[in-house]
């Protein structure tokens, strides 16, 4: 998935989920 603009909220997406984020 794109990675979010917010960097807090790619912080909370790795933090819940590490998947989420992936580059």
């Amino acid at each position: 998935m794109r990675r979010p603009s917010n960097p807090a909220r790619v912080v909370s997406a790795r933090r819940s989920a590490p998947r989420f984020q992936m580059r």
